[in-house]
């Protein structure tokens, strides 16, 4: 069958180019299921895959009900060139932040020092005993989660995560974590704190 041309419309007076468009589009997508894809061996099996799956002659058919779609966030849903957009748009928003609460600018980057070395969790007492214990480095981690402005998340989200024995109701305060970490961060401070955020959060 000889495909249609749609050029006569373009010499139609009057004829807003946006019908024009949406006309030519239609016609195209009828012919083409993947439009803007270049012909090649990953668009042929696309097609293929979607045509044997589909049809209900086929071996290979999927019932509407059991067909799942996975995709993969990475470079698929976002964009990662030349960075991710969701870190442009924290990146713009540093400034904002420290502009509206420049008290929290210290508070967050002494957080931060934290290197993640482990020394923290190779000196903690409780976290010999109990190998399911968080530790100093990830109650650390948190706290600076919870002083962003960014981060969304309430006290009752942050309970939900550490609000028991694995977590800030877990430590001993036995100062190993202070004792041996190598940037001097108070981590039983933290610690402290977050557990009276969070007893505060069970309560409620």
């Amino acid at each position: 069958m000889k495909p249609k041309s749609y050029a006569h419309l373009l010499l139609a007076p009057g004829l807003p180019l946006a019908a024009v468009l949406a006309t030519c589009t239609q016609a195209l997508a009828q012919t083409d299921p993947l439009p803007s894809w270049n012909d090649g061996p990953a668009k042929q099996a696309i097609v293929e895959f979607v045509q044997a799956t589909t049809d209900e002659a086929s071996e290979e058919f999927v019932p509407v009900a059991e067909r799942i779609a996975a995709f993969d966030q990475d470079g698929t849903l976002w964009v990662e060139h030349p960075m991710y957009s969701q870190v442009l748009y924290s990146l713009s928003r540093v400034s904002a932040v420290v502009k509206a609460k420049p008290e929290l600018a210290e508070e967050v980057y002494e957080l931060e020092r934290c290197i993640e070395c482990g020394c923290c969790l190779a000196a903690c007492g409780t976290a010999h005993m109990r190998g399911d214990f968080v530790g100093a480095v990830g109650l650390n981690k948190l706290a600076r989660f919870r002083l962003d402005p960014r981060d969304a998340r309430e006290d009752g989200d942050f309970y939900e995560l550490v609000g028991n024995d694995e977590g800030v109701f877990g430590c001993m305060s036995l100062l190993g974590c202070n004792d041996f970490c190598p940037k001097d961060l108070s981590l039983q401070t933290q610690i402290a704190f977050m557990r009276r955020k969070m007893l505060f959060a069970g309560l409620k």
